[in-house]
């Protein structure tokens, strides 16, 4: 099953498992899927971005 938004593609990789795949040029970072085990369903985001080597995935505080 293939399901699109304007921003991302829906792919199955199998069965009860998605992967959400950002469309290029759209500026979405998604690493991001869906699990469906028949009893739970489970949606994950690790809402990050690959940052450069040496910078600290720590926000800074004054």
């Amino acid at each position: 099953m293939h399901r699109s938004t304007p921003q991302l593609d829906i792919e199955r990789l199998s069965t009860g498992v998605w992967a959400a795949i950002p469309k290029p040029g759209t500026g979405n970072t998604s690493n991001s899927g869906i699990v469906d085990t028949g009893r739970v369903t489970v949606v994950f985001d690790t809402m990050q971005t690959p940052r450069p080597p040496g910078t600290s995935d720590r926000p800074h505080v004054s």
